[in-house]
């Protein structure tokens, strides 16, 4: 799969709607299954690298080639702050201050655009690759089962990280509608994956969790 570079469209996103209630898609008992069709390998595909001194930016438009976006990894020669500005799949501008060591790290944000990446506090060679932790649709409660390539697992809560209601969000706060890992994908390029959940428009902001920032 590809990591194609975008102008200003935002082709086949949502707007926002605050404290949104019901959406066709959801069953009345709250269950949806989502298709993330082929997700792309985790690290085979690099959103960035590029070498940067303190204070300067790469950006170069990427579109994450996910549904609902990806968290992002993130890989620095020497420690500091990285700043990614993107949108996620409503188009809903959001930001992730993820503050480097020298190695990994990880967003707790799904991203589906990135704008810019800028080094804050980093001196030196940045790498940003997709992780491998999906963004979804709604406000999840649970996963109930994944289904890849037909096979049928149970929802393993250990992957699934809730939704952050911080109220404003901002740009150390996690992802407004939580993230998922399939236990049973081994998220190869190859794979299909479908995951059942059940979805809660109680929380804050409703179905869509509260404004992105």
């Amino acid at each position: 799969m590809t990591l194609p570079i975008f102008g200003n469209e935002l082709e086949g996103t949502r707007c926002y709607v605050s404290n949104m209630k019901h959406a066709h898609d959801i069953g009345e008992n709250g269950e949806m299954t989502v298709d993330f069709g082929v997700p792309m390998a985790v690290d085979a595909e690099l959103v960035a690298s590029f070498t940067v001194a303190t204070g300067g930016s790469y950006d170069q438009k990427v579109k994450i080639d996910d549904p609902y976006g990806r968290n992002l990894k993130v890989t620095s020669d020497n420690a500091g702050d990285v700043l990614i500005v993107g949108r996620d799949f409503l188009g809903q501008v959001m930001t992730e201050t993820v503050t480097c060591i020298i190695g990994l790290r990880s967003t707790n944000k799904a991203f589906k655009y990135i704008d810019r990446i800028d080094s804050v506090g980093v001196d030196g060679d940045i790498f940003v690759q997709v992780g491998d932790n999906f963004g979804l649709p709604y406000t999840a409660a649970a996963p109930i089962r994944d289904i890849v390539d037909d096979t049928i697992g149970d929802g393993d809560p250990v992957v699934f990280t809730i939704s952050d209601q911080t109220d404003p969000a901002s740009d150390v706060t996690g992802d407004v509608r939580g993230t998922y890992s399939p236990p049973l994908a081994t998220l190869d390029g190859v794979e299909a994956v479908k995951v059942m959940f059940a979805f809660v428009n109680t929380r804050a902001g409703g179905l869509y969790g509260v404004r992105q920032a």
